[in-house]
């Protein structure tokens, strides 16, 4: 590539110089600029994907315990944009069986303070024989009202930091919703109620992140705008554009620009068009360096936030275990290289930035191998919850001592599937019924002993628990978590 110092001023060295030197320091930060957000991109889809897995079992678990209809009764959340999001984000894996209102339920379920009883269930099981105390400590995190929304409070976080169809405005607004969010996380981890093993300081941190680098972004997203139309590639920058994460857009329409530039000199231009190429080049410098910084910083959380969700899936994965003591769940995944790369990422320059390429491939295995498993986890699953929403219907409609065979033989006939597999999801809908029938002494006690405005629920000091009643219908009045300062 021809030097713009060359051609614009041939016969003064020192403002040839100059002009060069500004050129090299631009076309190294557009290599580092263009490299992060190839790598952004690949990794978010996959991370968006592994997500949107997650939060179909998170939601499909209330149904394993809930009657579809009384999910469908709870009040809307205080984070509609946000509920429905995720909702698409979860239609979006294409599970037969998972329709876009179960989702949506699913997810309100979640923020509406419901206790996961599948997952305390593995909790309750693996405990009770050491006694209530060792229950209550163990499941103290689970009843925490904000340690039960943080994983679909981290899937927001990701939402915001992929969604491939929001417009500024749109994301704008879900940043702010995600904050207003983000702000009861931060006050339970400031209140000290936590303690120190508590994941929820690290996730506080990784959604402020992902919220100051979305309000960085838009802040840039005028000046690039108004950059692309000085530049005249408006449309080019719109149509590249199209299929990138929201907060990507920016980036990309600099990325653009910035290869204008080049080719303008590249191609040796009028005199009069390579002083323009200049002046761009110039003020292009400080849009890419800014862009830089919130790329990082978007980036970082973007990977963490996937780190969360690993986190988050070993953990259902132990609960499942303890839950049905089946070897399959018996597992559990390593986010290593997104830890690496995530705290590698600020310190990455133009002359690091071969190292890109080998963190991203560590991200990538790992967020695979967890993909693959979570992927054939859930579709699994989708299928169970077929099943047993439609048991639960028509328990709620026609009482516990209405299921038998003949019912049961309809439902396979009716989905096309084995009558066993029909007879063993009914059993672990039963024993879910156990379980919440145990686990609902100890929920009145949380509901009742914490006090109004409190910042964390109540953990019963002498903690207590009922019998197993296999016809016991839970109920989602009965397992709401007491909410925070409300």
């Amino acid at each position: 590539m021809g030097m713009i110092g060359d051609l614009l001023y041939p016969d003064n060295p020192d403002l040839a110089e100059e002009a060069n030197e500004d050129q090299k320091k631009l076309q190294k930060t557009h290599e580092l600029h263009n490299a992060l957000v190839t790598s952004y991109r690949q990794v978010a889809d996959k991370t968006r994907t592994f997500d949107s897995y997650l939060m179909s079992i998170l939601a499909m678990q209330y149904y394993f315990v809930y009657a579809k209809e009384d999910l469908e009764d709870m009040p809307d959340t205080d984070c509609p944009t946000i509920t429905q999001s995720l909702a698409d984000k979860i239609e979006s894996v294409a599970l037969d069986a998972l329709s876009i209102k179960m989702g949506y339920n699913g997810i309100k379920a979640i923020y509406n303070r419901l206790s996961n009883v599948t997952r305390e269930g593995g909790t309750f099981r693996e405990n009770i024989a050491e006694g209530p105390e060792s229950v209550s400590e163990e499941l103290a995190p689970e009843i925490d009202s904000i340690a039960a929304q943080s994983e679909v409070i981290s899937s927001a976080n990701i939402d915001m930091l992929t969604n491939t169809s929001m417009t500024g405005e749109e994301l704008s607004a879900y940043a702010t919703e995600l904050g207003e969010a983000g702000e009861s996380l931060e006050t339970m981890v400031s209140s000290g109620e936590l303690g120190e093993a508590s994941e929820l300081p690290e996730l506080s941190d990784v959604v402020t992140a992902g919220v100051d680098a979305t309000a960085e972004v838009m802040e840039g997203a005028e000046a690039a705008g108004e950059a692309a139309a000085e530049a005249g590639v408006e449309a080019a920058a719109t149509s590249a554009c199209v299929g990138a994460a929201a907060v990507l857009g920016p980036a990309i329409i600099i990325v653009i620009i910035v290869t204008e530039i080049f080719s303008a000199i590249e191609a040796a231009e009028t005199h009069e068009k390579l002083e323009k190429a200049l002046t761009r080049l110039r003020k292009m410098q400080k849009q890419a360096d800014a862009s830089l910084v919130s790329l990082k910083k978007a980036y970082a959380s973007l990977l963490k936030g996937g780190l969360a969700d690993i986190k988050a899936y070993n953990k259902v994965l132990k609960k499942m275990y303890q839950l049905e003591k089946n070897e399959a769940f018996n597992r559990s995944f390593s986010g290593n290289g997104l830890t690496s790369y995530a705290n590698a990422l600020d310190g990455i320059t133009f002359d690091t930035m071969s190292s890109i390429q080998p963190f991203q491939k560590s991200v990538d295995d790992e967020l695979s191998k967890a993909l693959d498993y979570i992927r054939t986890h859930a579709i699994n699953d989708s299928g169970m919850t077929e099943v047993i929403t439609m048991i639960r219907s028509h328990i709620k409609e026609n009482g516990p001592d209405s299921v038998d065979d003949n019912f049961l033989s309809a439902i396979a006939t009716d989905l096309d599937t084995d009558i066993k597999r029909v007879q063993s999801y009914y059993k672990f809908s039963r024993m879910l019924n156990d379980i919440g029938s145990a686990l609902l002494p100890y929920h009145k006690q949380i509901q009742t002993q914490t006090p109004k405005g409190s910042k964390a629920p109540a953990r019963p000091a002498h903690p207590e628990f009922g019998k197993y009643e296999p016809s016991f219908q839970p109920h989602p009045d009965q397992f709401t978590i007491p909410a925070i300062g409300k």
